[in-house]
């Protein structure tokens, strides 16, 4: 896939808890969710806003621009659009035996994102929809600082997203025509889909402006998505690491 799932949820309650504008550039690995041959990504770390418009680099399919409709103290509404939503997937890249497929390509999107800030236990809590020309996504996530020393903050996360069968048909479903001989034997007609994961980002700050990060985690992913000929595996791994600069 073009990002990491979990991984960029990951990085998203990091971008939660921001209280200042962050820029940087970040570098992943993880485990194939497809049959294909890259599985190392850049990730672009940007936390940008301005008079309630904002620019953030989390988003699970990329760069993500929006405008905070509703602030309030402890919650925030906002309305926003992914240029590249989905993926996008080559034939090239895939391994032998699964160059046949179409590609896959990445589509405009529209989001709508309720994030709840409660005092008690400091848990952040947000809900996600997102919808485009070939179907959407439902998504959960609470996540909760610990400020380990006063430069040293690990973040655990939990996600949860829910895909309708349009994505994943379109994403994940097979054609007569992608068919052959070596790997794709059948057709495939995508339904309804989910995953899960954990994760945990770690934070250090080497200067007032300069900080590392670190992150792993894990997703398990539904049959709708497992089941696909041209899906690998149903447990994701990923690692990375990246730099970011606040001003």
């Amino acid at each position: 896939m073009k990002k990491l799932l979990l991984l960029s949820s990951v990085l998203l309650a990091a971008a939660q808890i921001a209280t200042a504008n962050e820029i940087g550039i970040g570098y992943g690995v993880s485990s194939p969710i497809y049959h294909s041959k890259k599985n190392s990504y850049p990730l672009p770390l940007v936390n940008i806003e301005y008079d309630n418009f904002f620019i953030k680099g989390d988003n699970p399919y990329g760069l993500e621009l929006g405008y905070n409709i509703l602030e309030r103290d402890n919650y925030v509404l906002s309305l926003y659009g992914v240029p590249f939503g989905g993926y996008n997937i080559k034939a090239k890249d895939m391994k032998s035996g699964y160059k046949t497929i179409d590609e896959r390509e990445t589509k405009i999107m529209g989001g709508v994102e309720f994030t709840y800030y409660p005092e008690l236990f400091n848990v952040v809590t947000s809900v996600s929809a997102e919808y485009g020309e070939k179907g959407g996504n439902f998504n959960f996530r609470m996540s909760k600082p610990y400020f380990i020393t006063p430069n040293f903050t690990i973040i655990p996360t939990v996600t949860y997203t829910y895909y309708d069968s349009d994505f994943i048909d379109y994403y994940f479903g097979v054609e007569p025509h992608e068919k052959n001989k070596e790997n794709i034997i059948d057709t495939y007609d995508g339904k309804s889909a989910y995953r899960y994961g954990v994760g945990v980002l770690g934070n250090y700050k080497l200067t007032s402006n300069l900080s590392i990060t670190g992150f792993t985690g894990v997703t398990k992913l539904s049959d709708g998505i497992s089941d696909s000929p041209i899906a690998d595996k149903d447990v994701v791994f990923m690692l990375g690491s990246g730099i970011i600069y606040t001003f």
